[in-house]
């Protein structure tokens, strides 16, 4: 039933571009496929961190937004359903929010997400109440008419503030440098920084950084860090390779855009700084080496390519931008298993539908 209303749902996204009633719609079924989610694969991982809060320590010291968060949903005797129906709509009200006001045909960019990442940030409940504040983030950065450093310093603290909830989101802070270099100095420094992203991996990953998380007593976390996370597949390298494989299948849009639009002058400042913001990621992915769960740091940047490639739609084109959202979803299906394990049960084990 829910898949069967997901393929309905994108049908009419595809053909009501800019119906307003479809888009709120369209969020009503999104929450309802997310906040009462019943099962996948992480729901029990999140239920356990859940219950068991206060004994991770380093939890509480490197994401302590995210542990306050859940102790207040303690205090007020939520369940773990209750606070994931609220982190749900916390998300779904900032994505309302950021794709009103940016993108041209808002369902259209509904059906890119629906179709690419949609089930896995249902999967990812600290995830998606991080990247909710970069998406606020990132326009301040990009759509507000503040002075540039109004928008960094704004910027920076609502990245400083998802990384208290997920570490992981330092990362977005690298961003800010789009608004203090022209494009060629971004290409330089992307292939300095992917040169330095190779050399961590040779060098301070596979010797120092063990070292140190086991003299800190984190041993384990630098385990999960370190190690492979996939447990069908020993092979690292195939790893990275798919993994790096997704991080194109979502910058090859506004790298495509680029490449159609630039000699027609059809690029504005805010078109450029995106595209330019995706080569200066490209830096980040021999990191994927190390960890392919760093990956996760694209579910946003996807969201605004999203946003910024539906101002550069036509029919020509429109399918070139299906078939890249569906190879972006493909992959982790070749990865794991998952088509079942999280795209079905996502739509099909929730409590209402």
């Amino acid at each position: 039933m829910g898949i069967l209303l997901l393929l309905l749902l994108i049908i009419l996204q595809l053909n009501k571009n800019k119906s307003n009633l479809l888009f709120i719609l369209s969020f009503i079924f999104m929450w309802i496929t997310f906040g009462w989610n019943e099962q996948n694969p992480d729901k029990h991982i999140y239920e356990d961190r859940f219950d068991l809060y206060d004994t991770s320590w380093y939890v509480t010291i490197t994401e302590p937004l995210y542990t306050y968060t859940i102790h207040l949903f303690h205090c007020y005797q939520f369940t773990f359903q209750e606070s994931y129906i609220i982190i749900s709509c916390f998300f779904l009200s900032i994505l309302f929010f950021y794709i009103r006001k940016t993108s041209r045909y808002r369902n259209f960019t509904l059906a890119l997400i629906l179709i690419s990442i949609y089930a896995m940030i249902v999967v990812l409940f600290r995830t998606t109440y991080a990247i909710s504040f970069v998406l606020i983030g990132f326009y301040i950065l990009f759509y507000t008419k503040l002075s540039t450093i109004k928008r960094i310093l704004i910027y920076s603290g609502l990245i400083l503030i998802a990384s208290f909830i997920h570490s992981m989101c330092i990362i977005y802070l690298s961003c800010i440098i789009i608004q203090l270099f022209k494009r060629k100095t971004i290409i330089k420094l992307t292939v300095i920084g992917s040169i330095c992203s190779c050399i961590f991996i040779v060098g301070i990953a596979s010797n120092l950084l063990p070292a140190f998380m086991e003299y800190i007593n984190m041993t384990e976390k630098a385990t999960l860090f370190l190690n492979d996370t996939d447990q069908e597949s020993n092979n690292k390298f195939i790893q990275f390779t798919l993994a790096a494989l997704r991080v194109f299948s979502v910058i090859i849009i506004p790298l495509g855009i680029y490449y159609l639009e630039s000699n027609k002058n059809r690029l504005n400042n805010i078109d450029n700084q995106i595209i330019t913001l995706n080569i200066l990621l490209i830096s980040i992915i021999p990191l994927l080496y190390i960890s392919h769960d760093l990956y996760r740091i694209f579910y946003a940047i996807a969201i605004i390519n999203y946003c910024m490639a539906s101002t550069h739609i036509t029919n020509k084109k429109i399918f070139i931008f299906l078939i890249l959202a569906s190879i972006n979803m493909g992959y982790w299906f070749i990865w794991r298993p998952y088509f079942v394990d999280v795209f079905v049960t996502v739509y099909t084990k929730n409590l209402i539908i």
